[in-house]
C-alpha cells in the first residue's frame, strides 16, 4: 500500500504518522507545497487579506491553481492507495474529487479538537459522525495505527 502524506515535515507528528503507516507495512510518501512556492508568494500570500475581495480571489485562484497543479502532477506519478491530509494544506475540492476518482482512499486530520472549545455547536450530521469515528484515546501508536487501519481498509 502506498500512502501520500500531506503533512509538512517540519511538523513534529509527520513522523509519528510516517511510522505508523509504515508499522502497517505501507511505503509513506510526503509532500509539502512550501517547497514549490517562491518566497516572495509566501509573502504575498501572507498580506493578501488585507485587498479587496476583486484582489484576493484572483490570487487565490492564481496560488491554490499552482500548488493544486504540484499536488496531481506528484499524485499522478505515486499513484499511492490512501492520502492522508493535516487540515486542508490549500487542496481545492477539485483535487480530492480527481484524488477519488482514481480509486484513493482519503483520510483527514484536523489539528483542532472539537471537545476542546466547549462552545462549538456541533448542527451537521456528518460531524456527529465523524466525531463517534474519533480514534480510541489509548497509549502508543500502535493502537492508533489498529484505528487507522479499520478506517483505510
Amino acid at each position: 500500500m502506498k500512502v501520500l502524506l500531506f503533512i509538512p515535515e517540519r511538523y513534529g507528528f509527520f513522523h509519528s504518522y510516517k511510522e505508523i503507516f509504515e508499522y502497517m507495512g505501507a511505503e509513506v510518501h510526503s509532500i509539502d507545497f512550501y517547497h514549490k512556492v517562491k518566497s516572495w508568494e509566501k509573502n504575498v500570500n501572507v498580506q493578501m487579506f488585507r485587498l479587496p475581495n476583486k484582489f484576493r480571489l484572483k490570487w487565490e485562484g492564481y496560488y491554490m491553481g499552482k500548488i493544486n497543479a504540484y499536488y496531481r502532477e506528484k499524485f499522478d506519478a505515486l499513484r499511492p492507495d490512501v492520502v492522508f491530509i493535516y487540515n486542508n494544506e490549500l487542496l481545492l475540492p477539485e483535487t480530492l474529487a480527481y484524488f477519488k476518482s482514481k480509486g484513493t482512499k482519503i483520510g483527514f486530520f484536523l489539528g483542532d479538537s472539537p471537545f476542546y472549545t466547549l462552545q462549538i455547536v456541533i448542527i451537521s450530521s456528518y460531524w456527529t459522525m465523524q466525531i463517534r469515528l474519533r480514534p480510541p484515546i489509548l497509549s502508543g501508536f500502535i493502537n492508533l495505527a489498529r484505528w487507522a487501519s479499520r478506517i483505510y481498509t
